[in-house]
């Protein structure tokens, strides 16, 4: 009786190949934004933006807005927000509620957002957006 010997799949060990190249590709990207000042700064933009974001999604008044009834809200601070991609002009910061049926007036939309506890008291710009992405309302507060 021979008793043959479990050979390494082939499948397996292209497995390992491929993932072993992705390491090593992952690795060198890494260099290159850690010490290339183009993508670093890209890279920099990106987190920075992404963090604006969550933060808007999580702000205070975002609930009472919801609430009044956006389907979803985001309040964004104007000075958390990186200069070449906001023109602020004269608000400190920008509601944004989007509806589906009920349509909300900026107005609405601003006072739902000052009820909020500790809400900025500072001038805001109120953005109502439909379901279909078009401008029900814009306005400042």
């Amino acid at each position: 009786m021979s008793v043959e010997k479990k050979r390494t799949s082939g499948c397996l060990i292209a497995a390992i190949v491929v993932a072993v190249l992705l390491a090593i590709c992952c690795t060198l990207l890494a260099a290159i934004t850690a010490f290339a000042p183009g993508p670093r700064r890209a890279f920099t933009q990106l987190t920075r933006t992404a963090s604006v974001a969550w933060k808007a999604r999580n702000a205070i008044g975002t609930k009472e807005l919801r609430a009044a009834g956006c389907t979803d809200a985001y309040v964004v601070e104007v000075k958390d927000v990186p200069d070449q991609f906001i023109d602020a002009g004269s608000f400190e910061v920008a509601v944004t509620c989007h509806v589906r049926e009920k349509s909300l007036s900026c107005a609405e939309v601003a006072a739902a957002y000052r009820a909020a506890p500790g809400a900025n008291a500072g001038a805001l710009r109120a953005i109502v957006m439909r379901a279909d992405k078009s401008h029900a309302c814009e306005g400042d507060y």
